[in-house]
């Protein structure tokens, strides 16, 4: 059970989450619901993208259960107030996201990641972060010069998208990393929560976190939301596998969670990166 939506108290964070969380908490149900969709009912229709030891279809989709589970941590640790811990598995969404990209598209990459090394002891390949997403930002260029809209593929915010994925993927990462890798300030204020009386910050056990959470769930889901779009058009050009022809149940499910997030929810979770926060003065006012 969540700490905010049940309390029985009072509390800034019980506020909040009454009012705009449901909005966030919605928009990642719906991309849950859809990567479940994708890997549970559709792709094993595709025998390549069943034994994920073989080939890059099936370990493409073996990545996508790890990011789907993650999104059910991300909810429970958001719920609870854990904000900070919440932030280490979205780094590692990130991570597993230019992963699952590169390996969808680039078959190659996938035997190379796959082969057995003897380099350093390492049986397996482990791509470097900063290896791996300039591959992930070429393999999203050359994807969009293959885009044809006279087909439907992409629409006006495809552009806009682009930047919000280029924008999380550098500037945001890099405060990411700091919170998991011990940067001196970031683990003062993770250790805080704001005092009851809004007069000053104390170190905090579990949960009552201060607000400034809402900019990391807008992160998760306008970067989910890319990346959803991203590997759309890859099995659509690159595996033939088109989505949204609307000829089974399944494809309808998807589109009908596209219409859901696309129309209804982008808007309100876009409402986060550039929300104006309010800001507790030294003297406890509001400033």
């Amino acid at each position: 059970t969540s700490t905010f939506i049940n309390d029985t108290g009072e509390s800034e964070l019980k506020t909040y989450f009454q009012d705009k969380y449901k909005e966030y908490s919605l928009a990642i149900d719906c991309i849950i619901y859809w990567y479940i969709t994708l890997i549970v009912s559709l792709l094993p229709k595709h025998s390549n993208f069943i034994d994920g030891t073989k080939n890059n279809a099936g370990y493409f989709n073996q990545i996508l259960f790890t990011l789907t589970n993650n999104l059910i941590a991300l909810k429970f640790l958001f719920e609870n107030g854990l904000d900070t811990q919440s932030k280490l598995i979205f780094k590692n969404s990130i991570e597993l996201s230019d992963l699952a990209l590169v390996v969808l598209y680039d078959n190659d990459y996938f035997l190379t990641h796959s082969s057995p090394q003897r380099k350093n002891w390492n049986p397996f390949v482990s791509p470097k972060n900063n290896t791996l997403a300039n591959r992930a930002k070429k393999i999203i260029t050359e994807l969009h010069k293959q885009l044809d809209p006279k087909k439907g593929d992409g629409n006006d915010s495809t552009e806009s998208m682009n930047r919000v994925w280029e924008s999380l993927r550098n500037g945001q990462y890099e405060i990411l990393s700091e919170n998991a890798h011990g940067n001196y300030v970031h683990n003062i204020l993770n250790a805080l929560k704001l005092s009851a009386e809004h007069e000053n910050y104390v170190p905090s056990i579990g949960g009552q976190k201060w607000k400034n959470l809402e900019r990391t769930l807008s992160d998760i889901c306008l970067h989910q939301i890319a990346f959803k779009r991203h590997i759309t058009w890859i099995l659509k050009l690159k595996h033939h596998i088109d989505l949204f022809d609307n000829k089974v149940l399944e494809h309808k499910f998807l589109f009908f969670l596209d219409v859901v997030v696309g129309k209804k929810l982008l808007p309100a979770v876009a409402e986060g990166q550039v929300r104006d926060y309010i800001d507790i003065g030294e003297d406890g006012s509001d400033t």
